[in-house]
């Protein structure tokens, strides 16, 4: 580590200025982790030197550490807002992943709400994706970040019908964690479609389903407009899934013990097609019986739940 890094990471103003004005130290040199002196202050939230290095011409403000983080992606990552104040100001800088990593999806995902707003106010899309395909909103909904959900849903370039998919990872998400309240505020968006896929192709009745989640499909049961009997690639239903579940290493004991309790709230709708057939010819009570050949122990349950649909739709 270099005397100019040693310096920008301890806080040392005093030194930092010394080393830049009276030895030419390179203020853009990088350790081995790709950190110059001005992401090593950012990220620690040192702003006198953050303001330092800013005010140089050399500087390069979006340079990106082998993590793809820039100084103001620490920043925002961190909560320095007074760093992310500074670095906004500074002619060039960017807001953007720029192939690497986003300040706003950054510091959503931490929950810093000034951080965002403070972003969101400076321009920056709140629909924009990092270069892992993440949005802001995905983010903040898996840190459980209600009031950065808020903002985020407030702003008019969210828009569930074009981010469809975005708002439905973001639903399934916060179905699975269990935070009603987000999952209230999502279904409250105007324009926002239950039947929406997710790039697997599934619903979020079909992915919540087959995960056996008897909270999220509940909430999305009592929803206007819901397609129950929607189908996969494979030509299988919500109930389909559900009487399957998932297999192997995906599942858990969670999704089957959530299986039994999301096939009786399908079954208990008249609007369910419990007859349904797949591409293989298969009805969801033959997907349970399957279940048994991988030995799991629901499958009865599930398929007595079957039977008394059946003697049910008989008797009427």
């Amino acid at each position: 580590m270099t005397p100019l890094l040693e310096a920008a990471a301890k806080g040392d103003v005093a030194a930092v200025k010394l080393l830049i004005e009276q030895k030419g130290a390179n203020i853009n040199e990088a350790d081995n982790n790709g950190r110059t002196a001005l992401i090593d202050a950012a990220l620690n939230g040192h702003h006198e030197i953050v303001s330092t290095l800013a005010a140089q011409d050399t500087i390069d403000v979006n340079h990106q550490d082998t993590q793809g983080n820039s100084a103001l992606c620490w920043a925002a990552h961190n909560g320095h807002d007074a760093v992310v104040r500074i670095l906004l100001a500074v002619e060039g800088v960017s807001t953007t992943h720029d192939g690497g990593l986003s300040p706003l999806i950054e510091a959503a995902s931490s929950g810093h709400e000034a951080i965002v707003r403070l972003l969101l106010d400076h321009g920056v899309p709140a629909n924009s994706r990092d270069r892992r395909g993440i949005t802001a909103l995905t983010t903040a909904v898996s840190g459980n970040h209600e009031a950065v959900v808020r903002l985020l849903l407030a702003q008019k370039d969210i828009r569930p019908k074009e981010d469809g998919d975005d708002i439905c990872y973001a639903f399934v998400g916060a179905a699975w964690a269990g935070q009603e309240v987000i999952v209230r505020l999502l279904l409250a968006q105007e324009g926002v479609s239950t039947n929406d896929t997710l790039p697997n192709g599934n619903t979020m009745l079909a992915e919540l389903a087959v995960r056996g989640h008897e909270a999220g499909v509940r909430a999305l049961l009592a929803q206007d407009g819901l397609d129950v009997n929607c189908r996969d690639g494979d030509g299988k239903t919500p109930l389909h899934l559900a009487a399957f579940g998932r297999r192997g290493k995906l599942a858990s004991e969670k999704d089957r013990l959530g299986r039994l309790a999301v096939v009786k709230l399908l079954l208990a709708r008249e609007d369910v097609d419990a007859e349904a057939k797949d591409n293989d010819g298969r009805t969801p009570r033959d997907m349970a019986k399957l279940a048994y050949l991988e030995h799991d122990h629901h499958w009865w349950d599930i398929c007595s739940e079957f039977s008394s649909r059946l003697q049910r739709d008989t008797s009427n």
